[in-house]
């Protein structure tokens, strides 16, 4: 059997306390602001972006349809049984639960930010169904895919 000083013991016990002090800060999951997905390639600033999101998030859950059509980049791609292009706001109040259906609203509303996916067609949103795009300074969803 090993004896062991009471300044090992110790000591010992004292590492142990600051690699259990360390645990839960590799644990803590990522904000939701942090992400991976590379803006330049997207064409899209990320500061920009990340300052939009929380806006198209909020609109997505509440179902806002104005906060919403506001937040489009027109004219809007819609991509349904034929592609279609809804040049304004007013165009597509008309079909606004078709274009922003259940399925469209809960992928903007349950999409993470450290899970996007970025490519030189955009900022994608849930699998596909939303693109976002910037135009000058503006950023905002240029393309819908039911």
């Amino acid at each position: 059997m090993m004896k062991l000083s009471i300044s090992t013991l110790c000591l010992w016990a004292m590492g142990c306390l600051a690699q259990a002090a360390e645990a839960p800060k590799a644990m803590v999951p990522s904000t939701p602001m942090e992400t991976d997905c590379d803006f330049d390639s997207a064409g899209v600033e990320k500061d920009l972006f990340l300052s939009f999101f929380p806006k198209l998030k909020a609109a997505a859950k509440t179902k806002d349809s104005a906060a919403l059509s506001s937040l489009v980049l027109y004219p809007l791609r819609f991509n349904s049984q034929s592609r279609r292009s809804i040049k304004n706001a007013s165009s597509l109040k008309k079909d606004f639960s078709k274009i922003f259906n259940d399925k469209v609203l809960a992928a903007i509303a349950n999409q993470e930010a450290k899970d996007l996916f970025c490519r030189d067609q955009g900022v994608m949103l849930g699998e596909g169904e939303v693109w976002i795009q910037q135009k000058g300074k503006t950023v905002g969803i240029s393309s819908i895919n039911p």
